[in-house]
Order: structure tokens, then C-alpha cells, then sequence
């Protein structure tokens, strides 16, 4: 299934067909429970040309991946409420994108620990293993 994603989300298929085809696969690993298919079926929703393109839909399997333990799920929440500037929710995502992302992971924080996450979250440090050494955004 990753491999899929993967050729799907790099390649920019933008055939009818292959969207199509992606969102049956997904679709089936959501119902089997594969915690895997909500990301990619969210980013379909939310990143594809307009015959597939909706918003709505796609929050909905990202909100479903993220209750269901996607790490990954919280961050393009993040992105979205990002986009339209509901700043409130984009922080909640961020506070639980860190909360789940398991600490001796890094593949899972490194994707989203660039210069998004500074700017979103200045109370968060980064050292050198990717541990975060957090501070209350109150006390700045």
C-alpha cells in the first residue's frame, strides 16, 4: 500500500482513472482498518484537480486517521486550518501531532519539523535527537 502512495502522491497521477483507482484502494484499507489509507485518502480529497478536489470530505478521513492514531493526520490538519487561518485548531493539531508522534520515531517528525513548525510553534526546540524541549507558550 505505501509503495502505492507513494507512486500516486510523487508522480502527480492526474488521470480520472488513477484517481479513481487510488480512492477504491484506500477506501477498502480504511474499511479493513488499515490506519495507513486515511492519510493518503485525505490527500487525494484535498490535493487533487477539481473532479475529486473536496475540502470538506478530505478533513473528515484526516479527522478519522488522526482519532485513530495517525500522527501524520494531525499535521495536515494542521495545514488546513493553517490555509484558512483558524489559528486555534491549527495549534490543537500541532499540540497533538507532537503528543502522538512517538518520540523515537523521527521518520514521523522529521517530515513536519521544518520551518512550518518554528514559525507555528516558537515555544518548541529541537535537539540534535529529536526530543523537543518545550516551554509554555505562556512564559515568553
Amino acid at each position: 500500500m505505501t509503495s502505492l502512495a507513494a507512486g500516486i502522491n510523487s508522480c502527480a497521477v492526474k488521470t480520472h482513472y488513477a484517481f479513481h483507482a487510488a480512492l477504491n484502494f484506500y477506501k477498502q484499507a480504511a474499511r479493513l482498518g488499515a490506519i495507513e489509507a486515511f492519510l493518503p485518502l485525505g490527500q487525494i480529497y484535498y490535493r487533487s484537480d477539481d473532479s475529486f478536489r473536496d475540502p470538506k470530505q478530505a478533513l473528515e478521513w484526516f479527522k478519522e486517521g488522526a482519532g485513530r492514531g495517525d500522527a501524520s493526520c494531525y499535521a495536515e490538519m494542521a495545514r488546513f486550518y493553517e490555509e484558512r487561518e483558524h489559528w486555534d485548531n491549527c495549534m490543537k493539531c500541532w499540540d497533538q501531532f507532537f503528543a502522538v508522534a512517538p518520540a523515537n520515531r523521527l521518520e514521523a517528525r522529521e517530515r513536519f519539523t521544518g520551518d512550518e513548525i518554528v514559525r507555528l510553534h516558537p515555544e518548541l526546540s529541537y535537539h540534535a535527537d529529536g526530543s523537543a524541549n518545550s516551554r509554555s507558550r505562556f512564559d515568553q
